[in-house]
Parts: structure tokens; C-alpha cells; sequence
């Protein structure tokens, strides 16, 4: 990746393309583009409540000389080595002793990730790693930049300290569903938590806007491709959710929501 501190001239920046497909290229985007991507995880920092006060011009301009920028393409991973800044949709997945990859969440675009790297030091086959569902920038910080931002935004630390705390509110809310919940209400809930990130409206219904795998779904709820299949399947035959191409389309989405109720 370039180091924007040098590339962040006049109107435009360079910044690296990696393609799983093509391999890394150079791109050329607009100084707007990535000031906007900081000032949209800035003030919202991944948290519901996204009320935040926006960073000055002056504040923007510095912190954007301290990032390193990479444009990922869909289905590229990185570690969560250096607090990063996510203008496109992730999945959060970790390895299991036995080597099975399991799907932590899915966060939506203008979010952080490698937070925890500030706080400790991780042994790399300890640490998480972001996989792209969305094609978007990153720009990552070192983690004395990272602490410098915090300083120097308004109310970011607060913001943070509430993005960790509603992810860790939404790991106990998962860990009940594996414990209580059946895979086809884990599979509904699941879902319909997707659309409140990844919707789009389609008729009188919404499509999830990421393509996820079978296997994506089942790393997700702790199943397998087998059973999610033969799940979602079932789904489609009472009506609960349709296909377009590889995307999911739930035409009534108070249906599914009734079905992931958890007893």
C-alpha cells in the first residue's frame, strides 16, 4: 500500500487496487473521496447512534497524512495487525484450533476495525481477520496515530468505547442464539440482523445487498453447508425468502423476524 503522507496532493491521491483476480494495481482517486470515507467513520465510528461531531477541515487533512490507503476488492482479507477505518462491508472471522473458519460479524462499511490492537498485543494467529464483501477502502493508522485521532476528534474516545460495547452486547445476544435457538430461527435472525446493515428496498420487501455463501451463513451460526442449505431451502418453499442470482430477496420481513424468536 502507498503511504498517503506522500501521495496526498493537489486533488487526488494514488492508492493500491488488490484484486483477487488481477492482482495489485495502482489507481488514481479524488482527496474528496478519502476525506469523506474518514469523515463518515468518524462521526459515527460504527456505533447506532451515529450523532457524532464531525471532524474540522484541519483535523480531516491530518489525519488523512497519517493513513495508509488501500482500495480492496471483493474476497481480500487483511489482520487486524493497526486500527483500520472501513469504507465497505466485512466479515470479522477468526480459526478455530482444528483449522474451521468461523464468522465472528459481518460490520457495515464506515466502521473501525483493529481497535483491540491499540489496547494489546496480539500473537497473529490470535489476531482477527477483516474479509471484504464490498469493494472499498481501508486506511489504517499506527496505533500512535490512532491514539493521537482519538485526542484530537471530539468525543471519538466515548464513540469507540459505545462500538465496542455494542458488538460485545451483539456476541451475547449470538452466544444465547447458539445455546437456545434452532438453525432455522439462528438462520432467520441472522438474516434479518443482516438487512438492518445490507438492505435494499425490492418491491414490498428488501434484498440483502452482499453476496454470502451457503458456507458464509453456516460459518456464521455455527452449522453446516449441509444443513443451512437444506434450511434455506425449506425458507424458500413457505415463502420466507426468494433468489436473484446469489443475492437474497425477503419479501415479508415480519415473517422472519417471527421465526428467529429465540424460546
Amino acid at each position: 500500500a502507498l503511504d498517503l503522507k506522500a501521495r496526498l496532493l493537489g486533488s487526488w491521491a494514488r492508492a493500491f487496487v488488490e484484486s483477487p483476480m488481477r492482482g495489485p494495481r495502482e489507481v488514481r482517486m479524488s482527496r474528496a473521496t478519502i476525506l469523506s470515507v474518514l469523515a463518515v467513520v468518524l462521526v459515527g465510528a460504527g456505533c447506532p447512534d451515529s450523532s457524532g461531531t464531525p471532524p474540522d477541515d484541519g483535523q480531516l487533512n491530518e489525519i488523512a497524512g497519517a493513513v495508509t490507503a488501500r482500495y480492496l476488492e471483493l474476497a481480500i482479507a487483511v489482520e487486524q495487525q493497526t486500527p483500520s477505518l472501513l469504507q465497505f462491508g466485512t466479515k470479522i472471522t477468526k480459526l478455530t484450533p482444528g483449522g474451521r473458519e468461523l464468522i465472528i460479524d459481518i460490520i457495515k462499511g464506515g466502521s473501525l476495525f483493529g481497535e483491540m490492537a491499540t489496547i494489546e498485543d496480539r500473537e497473529r494467529d490470535e489476531a482477527a481477520v477483516a474479509v471484504a464483501v464490498e469493494d472499498g477502502l481501508l486506511c489504517e493508522l499506527s496505533r500512535s496515530d490512532f491514539e493521537r485521532m482519538q485526542e484530537m476528534v471530539p468525543g471519538l474516545a466515548l464513540r469507540i468505547t459505545k462500538m465496542i460495547g455494542f458488538r460485545r452486547w451483539k456476541l451475547e445476544n449470538k452466544l444465547i442464539d447458539l445455546l437456545y435457538g434452532s438453525v432455522e430461527q439462528r438462520l432467520a435472525k441472522t438474516i434479518v440482523n443482516l438487512l438492518e446493515d445490507f438492505a435494499v428496498p425490492r418491491g414490498d420487501g428488501y434484498l440483502l445487498k452482499i453476496k454470502l455463501t451457503h458456507q458464509d451463513f453456516a460459518d456464521l451460526i455455527a452449522s453446516t453447508r449441509e444443513t443451512v442449505t437444506a434450511t434455506l431451502n425449506k425458507m424458500k418453499q413457505d415463502g420466507l425468502i426468494e433468489t436473484e442470482g446469489r443475492y437474497l430477496v425477503v419479501p415479508a420481513i415480519k415473517q422472519l423476524q417471527r421465526l428467529g424468536e429465540t424460546v
